[in-house]
């Protein structure tokens, strides 16, 4: 959706490269460690990269603050990234904090060193998000990732897909050809 104020598009860009640190691909069923609320398996059928998404099914007796699941990972260096990006779809809406991707240089998140609250969510629609880390010079070895139930929001379907740490200006940017999209000024969307 375009902003009410917006009154015209001179050009439309892509992201071509940039610098990153790949976290998780979300292709594998997350098993570190997982709520008794919680199921979680792959989904093969809706997913945005790879082959495949976590899927995660949080009954309505999953409380506030559970960390929902997480996953091991080979130790990664990402002190010197900016942000994590990836995509995010739940099953309800959500506002702004109330789920969170955790970062942690100890098992099954135990302590995170990153908390990173993830921006609201549309029910049923997949959402890119980009939200910086706050002490990035502390990430030198994260072993976890995981998922918390910040807040709680009922029973829901949570998906996780190509988790990421990205360095902020290291974009390359390529303009996209003008006949490759249009603006719907009924809907004020960019398509």
């Amino acid at each position: 959706a375009l902003p009410s104020t917006m009154i015209g598009v001179q050009k439309v860009e892509y992201r071509r490269e940039y610098t990153s640190v790949p976290l998780h691909n979300c292709d594998a069923v997350w098993d570190e460690s997982v709520d008794a609320d919680v199921t979680a398996v792959l989904d093969d059928e809706d997913y945005r990269e790879g082959s495949g998404a976590l899927k995660l099914t949080v009954a309505d007796t999953a409380s506030a603050g559970d960390d929902l699941a997480t996953d091991n990972i080979t130790s990664t260096d990402i002190s010197r990234c900016t942000h994590v990006e990836g995509w995010i779809k739940s099953s309800v809406a959500a506002t702004a904090g109330q789920l969170s991707i955790l970062l942690d240089n100890t098992a099954a998140c135990a302590s995170p060193l990153e908390t990173v609250a993830m921006p609201a969510l549309t029910a049923g629609k997949w959402t890119y998000f980009r939200v910086a880390l706050a002490t990035p010079w502390l990430d030198t070895a994260i072993i976890s990732v995981g998922v918390d139930y910040t807040a709680d929001i009922g029973a829901c379907v949570i998906w996780l897909d190509d988790l990421k740490a990205t360095v902020e200006n290291s974009e390359v940017w390529e303009p996209i050809d003008p006949s490759y999209y249009y603006i719907d000024q009924d809907q004020r969307s960019l398509v």
